[in-house]
């Protein structure tokens, strides 16, 4: 996720969110080898929607990244969106003491 963040031009804080999605999708016992490449997409493009000032062409412009980088059709990922916000029970916005351990890592390896 880290280099797709660094692909897709976003910011620490963003993937951070991400990390903790895809993590909290793990524990849930939500991801499985056929889908990971999607909850990883959709955590990415949530977390990217949600941390930051997007307009549509930025959002198409991710899309296309991700559909690049993970390999995964955008037909897939738009309807599996929101199975993931549903999974996550809407709660995207997150405690700083969730994000700030990720965060941290990946400012420290860039």
């Amino acid at each position: 996720m880290r280099t797709v963040g660094d692909d897709c031009g976003l910011q620490p804080v963003t993937v951070a969110m991400a990390f903790v999605y895809f993590e909290k999708l793990v524990l849930q016992g939500r991801l499985n080898k056929h889908n990971r490449k999607l909850v990883s997409a959709a955590c990415v493009l949530l977390a990217a929607k949600i941390s930051s000032d997007l307009k549509k062409q930025d959002v198409t412009q991710l899309i296309d990244k991700l559909e690049e980088r993970f390999r995964i059709s955008r037909r897939e990922l738009i309807p599996f969106e929101f199975t993931i916000l549903v999974a996550l029970e809407m709660a995207l916005y997150l405690p700083e003491s969730t994000i700030m351990p990720h965060y941290r890592r990946l400012v420290q390896q860039n």
